[in-house]
């Protein structure tokens, strides 16, 4: 949610992403579901999930389901054989309490939230 870290992991800010989400929303009408890549150490911060959640209930609506997806490791000696060696990011995936308590917290806001999908 923080348009200065969303810069630094991907190289552009957050802001036409956010804008684009409440219009479809809003302007459209659709049906909508977030997905919420959780990684770790980048936005699995407490702040970073309470803007999301706050985000998605105020902006968004109840209704939109939010797909919590913990970072895993499956593709990591693929990109190393695609990239000749080129190091991933070495990051360990949530456990599944980690997970749970994030799930029951974004629920808490009166949220549809599902681990996966």
């Amino acid at each position: 949610m923080d348009p200065e870290k969303h810069k630094q992991g991907t190289g552009l800010d957050n802001a036409l992403i956010l804008h684009n989400a409440e219009r479809i929303k809003k302007e459209l009408g659709m049906e909508m579901s977030v997905r919420f890549p959780l990684i770790p150490g980048y936005n699995d911060s407490d702040e970073n999930i309470k803007a999301t959640a706050l985000f998605v209930a105020e902006h968004l609506g109840k209704d939109v389901r939010i797909h919590l997806l913990p970072y895993h490791r499956l593709g990591e000696s693929k990109h190393e054989r695609m990239e000749d060696g080129v190091a991933t990011l070495g990051l360990s995936s949530p456990t599944d309490e980690e997970v749970n308590v994030i799930r029951d917290y974004l629920a808490s806001f009166g949220l549809d939230v599902t681990v996966g999908g």
